[in-house]
């Protein structure tokens, strides 16, 4: 009877023991769970937070973008920034983190651009932190915040807006049968077209069928489009370079025809918006231009006119221009022409070297079309389409929305341009995490 209530006993003890143990086991399931459930909870509202950062570091890339093409050339420590070792700097607020952007180099030309956004780290991850150590005299981080920080480091050039010979935003007609495009070297001499490169690309951002109508024209120089933009190419027409032309070959050269031509074409702003010197002339000339910034209501220079440029010339006209007449450049002289009308007209005669970049014609975005006969000069309007008609030739470079060409034209690509550094931009090459 004793040993009966005895194993009754020891079978109680033995349940007790069993359910303590499973509770404890359930109590360390649950435990771990919970904590599996936090720390998943954790990682994804760091993730969240992380991820955001990616808005604040590029509005620093694109503040550090703006600040070289802006003052590169002079000095970066302006507009809010400051010195540093190595370079400059700048601490911007965005929302309720900001960025810390930094500008290093050895050459200005290829600067290095480090930015680290900063995002306060939400409640669940938050506990006694610093912000950022460096000031700024426009913003100071709150030292009690703690910030989940993310860096990038990008590297960027100097782009070289002047490097292709015809630049549209829209479509490019080559229909005329003797349409010519080549380059030649003004800092080696005029256009020789037995010597003639194949420099003279043809680009469009344009990303439409049909964007380029090549038709016989002889190219020498490469064809850019937007990546869907389509070109129709006579049986006759070539793209390519000296050698594939001098061998006899007809359509595009392989390599010769790319489909990733995207680049920033800005409008032309007015020169000022001042009032500048009124031109006066003498007996021979109806203008004498010298070393000053001009300004007339409109120019319309009759074919028996004459205009003498003898110095570095800036000219604002704010209506159309209209140059039938004669333009005499002294040796080494050179003149910016911006117009602020609906149209150019450059039939006259223009007496200078074939040095393009000693005529730079800017049209503001009112200007709608740009006619020319012979001339070596720059063209810059954007929005204006641009006619070349009968056996008109142009010596230089053009940035235009549309350039048509008919008959025997030619269109040489001045390579000296690729030179002009007041024509870059910053462009990135690089973009990685670190």
């Amino acid at each position: 009877m004793n040993m009966l209530i005895t194993n009754r006993a020891a079978s109680k003890g033995n349940v007790l023991t069993m359910i303590l143990v499973i509770t404890g086991i359930i109590g360390l399931v649950l435990a771990t769970y919970l904590h599996l459930v936090q720390s998943q909870n954790v990682f994804t509202v760091r993730s969240q937070t992380w991820n955001n950062c990616i808005p604040i570091i590029e509005a620093g890339v694109e503040e550090a973008l703006a600040q070289l093409n802006k003052s590169a050339n002079s000095n970066l420590a302006a507009s809010g920034w400051s010195t540093t070792n190595g370079g400059f700097y700048k601490l911007r607020p965005i929302g309720d983190g900001y960025f810390r952007t930094t500008v290093t180099y050895a050459n200005i030309l290829f600067p290095t651009i480090t930015v680290t956004g900063y995002l306060p780290a939400p409640p669940i991850l938050a506990s006694a932190g610093t912000g950022e150590s460096l000031m700024a005299a426009a913003f100071t981080p709150d030292p009690s915040i703690k910030y989940i920080a993310r860096t990038v480091r990008v590297t960027a050039r100097k782009e070289q807006a002047l490097q292709k010979g015809m630049i549209a935003r829209n479509g490019i007609d080559l229909g005329g049968n003797q349409c010519v495009v080549d380059s030649y070297d003004s800092s080696k001499g005029g256009y020789d077209p037995a010597k003639a490169g194949d420099k003279g690309d043809v680009a469009t951002n344009s990303d439409i069928t049909g964007a380029v109508g090549i038709g016989n024209a002889k190219i020498k120089g490469k064809l850019l489009t937007g990546p869907k933009a389509t070109a129709k190419i006579g049986p006759n027409g070539i793209v390519g370079s000296v050698a594939w032309h001098a061998a006899g070959n007809k359509g595009i050269q392989p390599g010769w025809r790319r489909n990733d031509m995207n680049i920033a074409i800005p409008d032309v702003l007015a020169p000022w918006s001042g009032g500048g010197v009124n031109p006066v002339g003498n007996g021979a000339f109806k203008y004498v231009l010298d070393t000053d910034n001009y300004e007339l209501s409109s120019l319309n220079l009759a074919g028996d006119e004459r205009i003498h440029i003898k110095g570095d010339a800036v000219l604002y006209v704010k209506a159309n221009v209209k140059i039938a007449g004669e333009i005499l450049f002294n040796p080494n002289s050179s003149l910016k022409l911006y117009c602020g009308g609906t149209e150019i007209t450059l039939l006259g005669t223009y007496t200078k070297a074939d040095v393009a970049a000693e005529f730079m014609v800017f049209g503001l975005p009112s200007v709608k079309t740009i006619e020319v006969s012979g001339i070596a000069a720059v063209l810059y309007a954007p929005n204006a389409d641009l006619k070349l008609n009968g056996n008109a030739q142009f010596y230089g470079a053009s940035v235009t929305k549309s350039v048509t060409m008919t008959g025997s034209t030619g269109f040489h690509y001045d390579e000296a341009l690729s030179s002009l550094s007041q024509y870059k931009q910053y462009i990135i090459t690089s973009w990685n995490e670190i």
